[in-house]
């Protein structure tokens, strides 16, 4: 698994790094909107390493004496969960960004919190592997935040694009030129040779559809945990994948990472059904080391059978 920083991520550093020499109250404000759309809450290190925020930013948001307007709260505050440093939004920081404070993590745990964390978490437990997928020529990188952006982005051009030369009768590509922004995405890379072929068909029992696809697949992941739900509905959200699978062709596949309350309506949704929503995988988020009980699905991500290193 790579570890260096990709394209869209040092794109997202230099936007940032732009607004932080225009100063710092306009550094501040992308920091509230960033963390608004994480949830209210990332990592320290994600910010630093893949938003390009700088430590006087962060600094600044926390304590109030280092601004000029001295009648300022705190917009955001630290914490530590299972020891990672986390920045949160206060709740002035809410009120700044214009969400609903009942949307955002004002005072997180680490239960709060496994969402913001899955992306970073679930890299930790892609790495152990990354030896035995060398052997094989093969290699996943796990992005997260500003490649997730890019990959809406894409989405929105593709469905317009598409809607331009032919009829949406179904409504199916209307709901993708809102966006569509997965938690993070798996970047699969195979050598383009009959050794990737087949390596690509043993994964998905099905062949890649083209060299492009053979050479980089792009898998989308979305995280689906019940703190998180809160009784909204799920349905428009699988139909979005539907579509961006099967219409546009945006993502190979994408896995749904859910704990197993939530995994029974996604299941009645049709996701343990490969001839209902082709493309849509469900794995328990305990089987890629995110918390929860583990549980069987009829659904199976290759990834979970490469072996794992033994502990000494």
């Amino acid at each position: 698994m790579r570890e260096s920083r990709d394209l869209y991520a040092l794109i997202e550093i230099a936007k940032q790094e732009e607004k932080e020499t225009n100063g710092s109250e306009s550094a501040q404000t992308s920091v509230i909107h960033i963390l608004a759309e994480a949830g209210g809450a990332l990592p320290i290190n994600d910010l630093l390493t893949r938003y390009g925020v700088s430590k006087r930013t962060i600094e600044a948001l926390v304590d109030p004496d280092l601004t000029t307007d001295k009648r300022r709260k705190a917009r955001a505050k630290i914490g530590t969960i299972d020891d990672q440093p986390v920045l949160y939004l206060s709740a002035a920081g809410v009120k700044a960004s214009g969400r609903s404070m009942r949307n955002l993590s004002v005072h997180p745990s680490s239960q709060s919190l496994r969402h913001s964390l899955a992306p970073s978490r679930f890299a930790d437990w892609v790495k152990p592997i990354e030896k035995e997928l060398a052997k094989q020529e093969v290699g996943l990188h796990v992005t997260w935040g500003p490649s997730c952006r890019a990959y809406s982005d894409r989405v929105i051009a593709m469905s317009w694009a598409k809607i331009k030369v032919a009829a949406d009768n179904s409504g199916s590509l209307g709901i993708l030129t809102g966006g569509q922004f997965p938690d993070f995405l798996v970047i699969e890379n195979r050598t383009a040779d009959e050794k990737g072929a087949q390596h690509f068909l043993n994964s998905w029992g099905v062949p890649a559809r083209n060299a492009d696809e053979l050479a980089e697949t792009t898998i989308a992941c979305e995280i689906q945990l019940s703190e998180r739900t809160q009784g909204g509905s799920l349905r428009p959200k699988v139909d979005a994948y539907s579509a961006a699978i099967e219409v546009l062709g945006a993502a190979h596949r994408v896995v749904w990472i859910a704990d197993e309350k939530v995994a029974q309506i996604l299941i009645n949704l049709g996701l343990n059904d490969e001839y209902r929503r082709p493309g849509q995988i469900l794995i328990s988020a305990a089987s890629v080391g995110l918390g929860g009980e583990d549980f069987e699905t009829n659904s199976r991500w290759w990834v979970l059978d490469v072996p794992r290193p033994q502990k000494s």
